[in-house]
């Protein structure tokens, strides 16, 4: 089955630019093909001429999820087009990630895993949130691929902290996502409404939980809640901003000009420095 795409997309570069997954930690390549899961539905993607070839054991129902979570109704060239105008360095930056895009993922999840994410290296934290999908359900696989389906805040707060603890995920990890848990459903925090604040709004209310600083805050602001100005900042980002910018303020300042510079798409630019600084 096929989705059209208003640009090209590619998931080589979506999911896993550099054999680093800077977006998400939820999908494998095998045999030609990504296999992940969306809104907890099994799937396979990849490439194909104007869009996406996919496949699911949903079939064409995941269609409106798909389309949300790659954004294929956003016109990623027009966004390049405008970071470059006048800004002949991101214009060279840009260059080998025309086919990048943003993804729109389930806020929860993406929660979930940035938070597993902290301190930790790519592989830490893929073991991390195995230890965690393991821990609420049977083994899931598509085409003998296994997947990991992340338990929802309902379920992990069905079966008690103590479940939560035994999925071992270090530097007190558990007692936060408890907590935030606990929040979801009892609804003092509404996930899917941070998408309609302010970008600042959102962020401040997700910094209000110990261990979600300002770079998880940012990153689930930008790959979750629609909020194309966030900027999330690390080392390979900061490495960017003053490589090719003469940037060399603190967290804050370099957030502040970066915003302001690369204005609403700040997001989009933030992913291709962090990429164009791993080489």
């Amino acid at each position: 089955m096929r989705l059209e795409s208003k640009s090209p997309c590619s998931p080589t570069v979506t999911l896993e630019s550099n054999w680093l997954r800077h977006q998400t930690f939820s999908w494998q390549w095998s045999g030609g093909w990504y296999y992940g899961t969306v809104k907890g539905k099994p799937v396979k993607v990849r490439e194909a001429p104007g869009g996406l070839e996919y496949d699911s054991p949903v079939g064409q129902k995941l269609e409106p999820e798909l389309r949300e979570y790659f954004r294929l109704d956003e016109d990623v060239a027009t966004i390049h087009e405008t970071l470059a105008h006048d800004d002949p360095v991101m214009a060279s930056l840009l260059k080998p990630f025309a086919n990048l895009r943003i993804l729109r993922q389930d806020p929860w999840e993406c929660l979930l895993a940035f938070i597993c994410s902290q301190t930790n290296s790519i592989d830490s934290t893929a073991t991390r949130l195995d230890r965690l999908a393991g821990a609420y359900q049977e083994p899931v696989a598509m085409d003998g691929v296994p997947l990991r389906v992340l338990p929802s805040a309902e379920r992990i707060v069905e079966k008690g902290k103590p479940k939560l603890h035994g999925a071992k995920l270090g530097l007190k990890r558990a007692d936060t996502i408890w907590q935030v848990a606990n929040d979801v459903v009892s609804k003092k925090l509404e996930l899917e409404s941070l998408a309609h604040r302010s970008h600042t709004e959102a962020r401040e209310r997700l910094m209000r939980y110990p261990q979600i600083a300002d770079k998880i805050a940012d990153c689930v602001c930008l790959f979750s809640l629609n909020h194309g100005g966030a900027f999330p900042i690390d080392r390979h980002t900061g490495n960017a901003l003053k490589e090719h910018y003469g940037r060399a303020e603190g967290k804050a300042g370099l957030r502040k000009w970066a915003q302001g510079h690369f204005g609403p798409n700040a997001g989009y630019a933030s992913q291709v420095l962090f990429l164009s600084d791993l080489g």
